[in-house]
């Protein structure tokens, strides 16, 4: 059933919703900030015109860690630009360089328990 519009005798304003990724912006809060020290790294990361799992995929291969043992709460819009947590079982800290990739950028390395 189409209901019509109660302003349909009206001229429509122009512009356009969510043209372009930079439009929708999505930044996840944590729970809790990382606690500093533990075995878990966390990493605070930027991305664009890539899924979460992607993106979870490239940095658990950059970490050698098995992905199914990445940890990250949702999923976040391909076609935005969203930064999120995610957790990694290791227990040296990485190069910040090595962690670069195509559509993401680590903005923040953190340790946790």
């Amino acid at each position: 059933m189409s209901l019509p519009f109660v302003t349909a005798g009206l001229p429509g304003s122009g512009g356009r919703i969510k043209s372009a990724p930079e439009d929708f912006r999505v930044e996840e809060l944590p729970a809790y900030p990382p606690q500093g020290s533990g075995p878990h790294l966390w990493l605070r990361v930027e991305k664009q015109g890539r899924t979460t799992r992607e993106l979870a995929q490239a940095l658990a291969a950059a970490l050698s860690v098995p992905e199914r043992e990445v940890g990250y709460a949702g999923q976040k819009d391909k076609a935005a630009v969203t930064s999120q947590w995610l957790s990694f079982p290791v227990a040296r800290d990485p190069d910040p360089a090595g962690l670069a990739g195509d559509g993401y950028r680590v903005l923040v390395i953190g340790k946790s328990r």
